[in-house]
């Protein structure tokens, strides 16, 4: 028993992870199927299922909850829940501010790619994740291209 509670406090904090999408949609993938989500003794770990399906900012986390929420039959106001259009919820402005701030925090007069994404993990750790997978290989470009284009 004390063995799956500590098992669960594990998985709940792995969904949690607001840095890694990795870890959030491999635990969905992996651990979470051993769980009859139903039960209500698994009440927290259902309610963080269906808050990542609804409401996460990566598409693959997001499907991964919904394979779940498919096998367990799980509902949000007795309605069965389904993916709504891809919203990142990030807009140019969002990345123009958080770039414009680390070139200013650290004084960067030349660009220096591994320089600045140590910064911007530190700075806006969510973001970085989410575009990181959301870029996928461009995302070293896109860091340079919105650098780029920020006011001298």
């Amino acid at each position: 028993m004390n063995e799956t509670k500590e098992t669960l406090k594990k998985i709940l904090k792995d969904l949690n992870c607001k840095t890694s999408w990795e870890v959030r949609a491999q635990t969905l993938e992996g651990a979470v199927k051993d769980y009859d989500l139903n039960d209500p003794k698994y009440q927290s770990l259902k309610d963080k299922i269906i808050e990542l399906t609804l409401h996460d900012k990566v598409s693959s986390v997001k499907e991964a909850g919904l394979k779940i929420c498919q096998i367990n039959k799980l509902t949000k106001n007795q309605k069965p829940i389904s993916l709504t259009k891809k919203n990142i919820k990030y807009q140019s402005k969002d990345f123009n501010k958080i770039f414009s701030r680390i070139k200013k925090d650290k004084e960067m007069e030349g660009f220096n790619l591994e320089d600045f994404k140590k910064q911007f993990i530190l700075v806006a750790p969510e973001m970085y994740d989410v575009m990181q997978f959301e870029k996928g290989e461009k995302f070293d470009l896109w860091i340079k291209n919105i650098y780029g284009s920020l006011r001298k």
